[in-house]
């Protein structure tokens, strides 16, 4: 038996009542907000490339030539080679739309129409894609035989340490290194981490303040002959509902003068003159880790196959349904961070592996 109109639920709560004309209620997402996907959707963040994978370029050392020398000091010049590469391979995001070409003919009619049956599809589609890319970023492949999922922080960029200063090495899952460059070996691609008990300015306030200061690489004076990927300074810092709102009474208390407002910090807390935003994901999935990510957008970047970003394929009929059009959505694409060390860091009560 076919399927009649009347059994088409999304059809008739889009043509029947003419309540609400073109306009629509999203219950569909989960979140509060979707940070990551707010951030990764600007185009200014994506970088695009060509080949198998994204590769990136270190200069690990400096040539050791420099010394301080007397008079007729015979010359002592070497070569050293400093550079290596990182790579990482694409990864797929997919997703598509169908609908009935009947199904439109139906939703045509202006005055039976409350929402545009094909945005409708569209939006739908597009809440699953955005709610896959912000799980993808903040947490990404749970181990290393996952060849599907992109590169996220938490479980390959970033690797939890309680110890404070330069400790975030290769992930656990990822023993040869991120991008593959091993950080027993080379040393200066690990990031900062610390670990932290209490949100107050004697814990987690005292060590962020660190790790704001000795990220803050600036490079040799002068100008570089060769550029680096760096892309601006834009900083920023994210974490849990439950670290945020401790770190606004803080700032309360810090003010006599707050007026009527009983929460006038909300919504308005800086570090460094950063804001510090609220994760809903985070908050989700890592509330017992509550960690706090310092993210240097200049250095962490979306990279993309050329042509392959959001590419959505016109409407074609699907196999054998010759009145149903189907529509896809691809992207090949991977999250790259080509400098640990000034790109993040980690702070976080555990290790966000564990939660």
């Amino acid at each position: 038996m076919g399927i009649q109109a009347g059994d088409i639920t999304d059809l008739v709560n889009s043509t029947l009542k003419d309540l609400g004309r073109n306009k629509i209620t999203d219950i569909a997402t989960d979140l509060t907000s979707y940070v990551a996907a707010d951030k990764l959707l600007q185009k200014s963040k994506v970088t695009f490339g060509g080949g198998i994978g994204y590769q990136y370029n270190l200069l690990n050392e400096d040539d050791g030539n420099a010394r301080n020398a007397g008079l007729f000091a015979v010359d002592n010049i070497n070569q050293v080679d400093g550079t290596l590469t990182g790579t990482v391979p694409w990864r797929h995001l997919t997703t598509g739309m169908a609908v009935e070409k009947r199904q439109m003919s139906m939703n045509l009619n202006t005055n039976a129409q409350v929402v545009n049956f094909v945005k409708e599809k569209r939006y739908q589609r597009i809440i699953a894609w955005v709610k896959l890319l912000e799980a993808n970023f903040w947490d990404g492949p749970t181990s290393s035989s996952d060849t599907d999922t992109p590169f996220g922080l938490l479980n390959y960029w970033l690797d939890y340490d309680a110890s404070t200063g330069f400790n975030g090495g290769n992930h656990t899952n990822f023993s040869g290194g991120p991008g593959g460059v091993d950080t027993g070996t080379y040393t200066d691609y690990k990031h900062y981490t610390f670990n932290f008990t209490a949100v107050s300015k004697t814990d987690a306030v005292r060590k962020m303040r660190a790790a704001f200061v000795k990220t803050g690489f600036k490079g040799i004076p002068g100008t570089k002959p060769i550029s680096d990927y760096k892309t601006g300074n834009a900083m920023g810092i994210y974490t849990t509902y439950d670290n945020l709102y401790q770190l606004e009474e803080i700032l309360e208390s810090q003010n006599d003068n707050l007026g009527n407002d009983i929460a006038s910090k909300d919504g308005m807390t800086m570090f460094r003159r950063v804001p510090v935003e609220y994760v809903p994901y985070l908050e989700t999935n890592h509330a017992t880790s509550d960690p706090i990510i310092g993210i240097n957008w200049g250095c962490l970047k979306t990279a993309c196959l050329s042509g392959e970003w959001m590419r959505e394929t016109p409407f074609a009929p699907a196999p054998n349904q010759h009145n149903t059009l189907v529509s896809h959505l691809d992207t090949s694409m991977n999250f790259v961070c080509e400098d640990r060390r000034a790109g993040i860091w980690l702070g976080a009560k555990s290790d966000p592996m564990s939660d």
